[in-house]
């Protein structure tokens, strides 16, 4: 039996009508709620392929596909006291500045669960925010590919989630995969959190490629609370974390690593800035590539993580410019030349809290357990907040234990090499260098269980002859 022909022509359209993708969207007001549908801005080089604007408007959408080519416009756009809801679905550009979700304005929010962001263009942001705009999102996929461009003296990188000017974002996760975040080019960040913005997030993964290609980036009275966060760079000058002027990092159970480049440190820290860790490692690969680098009168707590590096110059820790740390149940471990496991430098810094129950590790010829230098100072001894750990090995030649010189002072109140620690010395290994111009001073008993103490031209080692007591000391 014929199926009759009007039958087949409604059946037609039917079809068309289910698989044809319509061009850009704007809603205006009211909720719009959609499922399935997908839009673009290839006939429009004004428009985003979605735009939700209007007080109180929001746009709700399953599995909706964007796609944007066109330069400096999105694939969705949202405006102030405006909303997004997306679950599912893609959200795809390929245009200079051509960002995957915008969000800009008071009150401007999304609710994003499982949505794929990929954009492809110099200086196109995956998710950006500004201006107060908020969001949260769960188990996201977002990558971007570009590098920076130039508009009128502002550049602009290609960064995988960027929030700026007082706005906030929260990442969550519903599954073992968690968040996924990946940049290439030089520049960009997994996420950037500036201008007294607020990110809170857990379960997240971060890789970068690219020359200053930093993880996770706090700047400008930022604010940023993270767990579970596992971040891998790969660059020149690439950090795992970088928070700078005046801004906070809270972090629990992190993973950082960094490529085999120089200067690719595991976390750097300056310009007035505080960071709390506790739980977590920190790897790094490369010349001058500290685990963890302080500067510019910031301020570090660190609570039981493990920091590996490999190459020569890179510190486990660093204390830098008037900078401080507190460090407890910890492990520094270093393979380089000059790879000092803690490196104190630089005028007021200083290395305020250190516990007997840190490990300090350095096989590198001239890499100290604690170097101090720079005209830094340190106190060492029972009874105070800063003591010499029992865990200790330094095994390269001409590396020590305790080091001092350029302009530094080390002051060692009733210190004792533990057992175990003198153990481990290297045959070419001292107990305490006095380098050029380093000042060493000794109050109360030091014990050195045998160690060597080796004081350099135009270094100076001097004792309280009314309280001192040197036990077992050669050289």
């Amino acid at each position: 039996m014929k199926t009759p022909t009007l039958f087949l022509l409604a059946a037609l359209v039917t079809t068309l009508t289910l698989t044809a993708q319509a061009a850009n969207k704007s809603v205006t007001s009211g909720t719009v709620t959609e499922t399935g549908q997908s839009y673009d801005n290839i006939s429009s080089s004004s428009t985003s392929a979605l735009t939700v604007t209007g007080n109180q408007t929001l746009y709700r959408g399953t599995d909706i596909n964007l796609d944007s080519s066109q330069n400096n416009q999105y694939g969705a756009e949202v405006g102030a006291n405006a909303g997004l809801a997306l679950t599912g679905g893609t959200v795809t550009t390929s245009n200079t500045r051509g960002h995957g979700i915008h969000l800009y304005g008071n009150n401007a929010h999304a609710t994003l669960d499982r949505v794929t962001i990929s954009t492809e263009g110099r200086g196109a942001r995956g998710l950006f925010l500004e201006n107060h705009a908020t969001f949260t999102g769960t188990d996201l996929f977002i990558h971007t590919s570009g590098s920076a461009v130039n508009v009128s003296g502002t550049v602009f990188n290609a960064f995988g989630i960027f929030l700026t000017e007082y706005s906030s974002g929260t990442l969550l996760s519903a599954t073992e995969d968690g968040n996924f975040i990946a940049t290439t080019g030089d520049g960009a960040r997994g996420i950037q959190v500036e201008e007294n913005s607020t990110f809170t997030g857990s379960n997240i993964t971060i890789s970068t490629t690219g020359t200053g290609a930093h993880g996770l980036s706090v700047a400008a009275y930022g604010t940023a609370n993270v767990s579970e966060l596992y971040i891998s760079t790969t660059g020149v000058g690439a950090w795992g974390i970088r928070v700078e002027d005046h801004s906070t990092l809270t972090g629990t159970n992190l993973n950082l690593g960094s490529s085999s480049l120089r200067n690719a440190y595991g976390l750097h820290l300056s310009g007035s800035s505080v960071a709390n860790l506790t739980d977590g490692y920190i790897y790094t690969s490369g010349s001058a590539a500290d685990g963890i680098e302080l500067g510019n009168s910031s301020t570090l707590r660190v609570n039981n993580f493990n920091i590996f590096t490999y190459g020569n110059n890179a510190a486990g820790l660093r204390i830098d410019s008037a900078a401080t740390a507190s460090v407890a149940d910890s492990s520094f471990t270093t393979s380089g030349s000059a790879a000092h496991a803690i490196a104190v430098t630089g005028s007021g810094s200083t290395l305020r809290e250190l516990d007997t129950a840190t490990v300090l590790k350095t096989t590198g010829a001239n890499a100290h357990a604690i170097s101090v230098t720079g005209s830094a100072a340190l106190t060492l001894g029972a009874g105070l907040n800063a003591v010499l750990p029992n865990n200790i090995a330094v095994t390269g030649s001409d590396s020590a234990v305790l080091h001092v010189a350029g302009g530094g002072t080390l002051t060692l109140n009733n210190v004792a090499l533990s057992p175990y620690a003198a153990s481990q010395l290297g045959a070419d290994s001292w107990f305490l260098r006095v380098g050029p111009d380093g000042h060493g001073l000794i109050n109360g008993a030091l014990d050195t269980a045998g160690g060597n103490l080796w004081i350099e031209s135009t270094g100076t080692l001097s004792v309280d002859t009314a309280a001192a007591t040197v036990v077992s000391a050669t050289g």
